[in-house]
């Protein structure tokens, strides 16, 4: 079978991104792709589609946390 558009990942991003480009043309193929049976099950439950402070450097802490405020 032929997509017009393949996307990786069924998270909240991917699962976004595959909703709006329906929305905007109905007639095409997209084919959402994810290692996992249900969709959200990797980074999105585990930040609970929020921000995930992953920087290891002080000062890229501090501006991401500032920013969270």
């Amino acid at each position: 079978m032929k997509y017009d558009t393949i996307i990786i990942g069924a998270g909240v991003i991917g699962a976004s991104i595959a909703y709006q480009l329906k929305h905007l043309s109905t007639k095409k193929k997209i084919l959402l792709i994810d290692k996992n049976d249900k969709v959200a099950m990797a980074n999105t439950s585990k930040s609970a589609a929020l921000y995930k402070n992953l920087f290891s450097s002080k000062t890229s802490q501090v501006l991401a946390n500032s920013s969270i405020s």
